[in-house]
């Protein structure tokens, strides 16, 4: 399968501090890829080096095209869109006022009208409340129109950051779900940051486990699930 992403020998950090240490991975075009790993490993810095968040050094490549000295804005345009942790939503604007932030780019309005329509089709709580503040939307709906506004951007590839972050089991489950229908009835790529080992792993073919800035372990999502020595070390369960 093609790589729509490829990271080779990625250092990163912020300022002296370093963080990560030649990580290489990579995402194939259409799959979903799960990268784990303990809260300080590297995982959202990975994320923040492929959207221009921070400096690095090495190679990022995006439909085979070098994202270096390319600015956020660019990389947008190319194709990405970010999820960061905590959602990242306006919450002093209406739903509808976030949806439109993320089909603002976008000069192909027949299209736009078509992609709201699937936009209610997985999220229909957000036809429901467009003309509500954002800020009146419960955890769960704030993820979903997060992830609705990125939808709206026709990426190539959405970047999910900790999507479970603070949310019910039972909400988490249905996030998912529309994650899996995102990609597998859009076609959009997805590479996700996720604490929750067992649930990314169902959702991801392939995954790659980070430790202290390194990739520690890769695989497929359905080897490392069945490995248990990996499951006691690295995944938590």
């Amino acid at each position: 399968m093609t790589a729509l992403l490829e990271m080779e020998a990625v250092h990163a950090g912020y300022g002296q501090t370093s963080v990560l240490h030649g990580v290489s991975l990579s995402v194939p075009e259409g799959g979903v890829v799960s990268l784990l790993g303990a809260n300080g490993a590297g995982k959202t810095t990975t994320l923040r080096a492929i959207t221009g968040g921070v400096r690095w050094t090495g190679d990022i490549r995006f439909g085979g095209r070098s994202l270096r000295r390319m600015s956020t804005e660019d990389i947008v345009r190319a194709g990405i869109a970010h999820v960061p942790e905590g959602r990242g939503i306006l919450t002093e604007l209406t739903v509808d006022e976030n949806l439109k932030l993320g089909s603002h780019l976008r000069r192909d309005t027949k299209e736009v009208r078509k992609d709201y329509d699937r936009v209610f089709d997985y999220f229909p709580v957000l036809k429901e409340r467009r003309a509500l503040s954002a800020s009146t939307l419960s955890g769960g709906e704030q993820q979903m129109l997060a992830l609705a506004r990125a939808f709206l951007m026709k990426p190539k590839l959405m970047l999910l950051d900790e999507p479970s972050l603070g949310l019910a089991p039972i909400i988490v489950r249905s996030i998912f779900e529309i994650i899996r229908s995102i990609n597998q009835s859009s076609r959009v790529t997805v590479l996700l940051v996720e604490q929750n080992a067992r649930i990314a792993l169902d959702l991801s073919t392939r995954a790659y486990v980070l430790e202290v800035g390194r990739v520690a372990v890769e695989g497929d999502s359905e080897e490392l699930q069945g490995n248990e020595s990996v499951r006691r070390s690295y995944l938590g369960y």
